[in-house]
């Protein structure tokens, strides 16, 4: 790639940023001139890892730190991102950063307890309230969370992944069995099969690079039960609200 192309893609990332600061800015300098800056919650995040590689011709690589996989891929390159809250009135200034497992569904069960909102009556809502992990009053053990992206259609044995406490369970990206190949679809009986899934220990291996699933094949048979068992269920929710 050119370094012209390169220099054109830095360009294009800092001026997104410029002009997100700014819209930012004015957000809340508009809080603040009416009076409102002290019992607003401001919540700033992303709903994916940067993008990398090239797009429209231009190398459009961001930054992604020690972290593997970016946008699209469910490593957590792809899938972990930076949250910042402010609200003064309800939570405290911390010099420390939450490093609790947060899903983006927490959000909503999250900020109707902050207003002082009930759950709507007779659904079942993913996330959980986490304003006591937020104000330092509590941890989460244990915790399970699932993430499954394909562009062609659902698939449990592709770009799929499920966190038990610190371990990881992912299954790699495949091309085709993504929705990525180019048209035609390939047909099903040339999509290769998928490769073994991967397991990683998050917090002793935070970049996933060290593959343990061979040394534990106990874990991944039974981590593997669960993505099913969950991807069959929210494939029936789908089927349900498309009236297959």
């Amino acid at each position: 790639r050119g370094s012209g192309q390169i220099g054109e893609g830095v360009a294009v990332t800092y001026g997104m940023i410029h002009r997100m600061d700014h819209g930012i800015g004015c957000v809340l300098e508009a809080l603040k001139r009416n009076g409102l800056q002290e019992n607003t919650i401001v919540v700033f995040t992303s709903d994916n890892g940067p993008y990398l590689g090239v797009w429209d011709g231009l190398d459009q690589d961001r930054f992604n730190g020690f972290l593997n996989g970016g946008k699209g891929v469910v490593l957590d390159g792809g899938i972990r991102v930076p949250a910042i809250i402010r609200w003064p009135a309800g939570l405290p200034a911390r010099d420390e950063a939450c490093t609790e497992l947060l899903h983006i569904t927490d959000w909503m069960p999250t900020l109707l307890q902050a207003a002082g909102l009930p759950s709507p009556a007779g659904e079942a809502l993913d996330g959980m309230d986490v304003l006591p992990i937020l104000r330092g009053e509590s941890r989460i053990t244990g915790r399970k969370r699932f993430w499954s992206w394909n562009y062609g259609g659902p698939s449990r044995l592709a770009n799929t992944a499920m966190r038990d406490g610190p371990w990881k369970l992912y299954r790699p990206f495949v091309l085709e069995r993504s929705g990525y190949s180019t048209e035609p679809p390939v047909p099903e009986g040339l999509i290769p099969p998928a490769p073994p899934p991967q397991l990683f220990r998050l917090d002793l291996d935070p970049a996933e690079r060290n593959d343990l699933a061979a040394e534990h094949p106990g874990r991944v048979r039974r981590m593997q039960q669960e993505i099913d068992a969950w991807f069959e269920g929210v494939m029936g929710d789908f089927r349900t609200a498309i009236d297959w």
